[in-house]
């Protein structure tokens, strides 16, 4: 089975990339050459190229069954940069001799905050204004023909390299990363019971605050 990863150095990639790997699955991963080496490391094989700009890379897809998209652009033409992404991947998976999976990465300030409630798959929309533009994209994926679509909506709690943020310092340097900054300041809760459900999933990290003490 070949799968082949957007974003496979980043944090939720390198632990997708590394995990099919482990499953002795074939793993293409698209990769600037910067990053080249360490999808090497993981076990992967990179092919060059970026996000922004398709043409050079999209024609070496072939025999793909299934693609996981989590990338991200941070720059302020993300949605531009994503909407191309699209127009040239969906067609290119589409001519694929079989249907092949695609799994897109949404993202849970989609939800905005939910304060005490628990937000599920049913649970509306309400993002920031700054990432309202992907929920189309997203509804794109899923409706898009000769692909099988799935949107999966990572919450963010913390990772070995960053990623926890308390609120009080994510208002005091909003002024300089603007949503980014108060999208990392959300009170949210997400539910994953249909992904224990349907996928399988087994959370492992079950006591997060003395994990991130420890981290800390």
């Amino acid at each position: 089975m070949r799968v082949f990863v957007l974003g496979g150095t980043g944090s939720i990639g390198s632990a997708v990339v590394r995990e099919l790997v482990a499953r002795r699955l074939e793993v293409l991963g698209l990769a600037r050459s910067d990053a080249a080496a360490k999808l090497g490391e993981f076990g992967a094989t990179a092919i060059a190229g970026n996000i922004a700009f398709p043409p050079p890379w999209i024609g070496k897809l072939a025999g793909i069954d299934a693609v996981i998209h989590a990338a991200c652009d941070f720059s302020t033409d993300m949605e531009a940069i994503e909407r191309r992404l699209l127009d040239a991947l969906l067609p290119a998976l589409a001519r694929q001799a079989n249907k092949p999976r695609f799994i897109y990465t949404g993202g849970c300030w989609l939800f905005g905050a939910t304060g005490d409630e628990v937000a599920t798959e049913q649970t509306p929309f309400n993002p920031l204004s700054a990432f309202a533009w992907m929920v189309p994209h997203l509804q794109r994926v899923l409706a898009a023909p000769g692909i099988d679509g799935i949107v999966i909506h990572p919450a963010m709690v913390y990772a070995p390299r960053g990623g926890v943020f308390h609120r009080e310092a994510c208002d005091a340097i909003a002024a300089e990363l603007g949503e980014w900054a108060r999208g990392y300041a959300l009170d949210q809760r997400l539910s994953g019971a249909k992904a224990q459900r349907e996928l399988g999933w087994r959370p492992k990290h079950l006591d997060p605050e003395s994990e991130i003490a420890t981290l800390a």
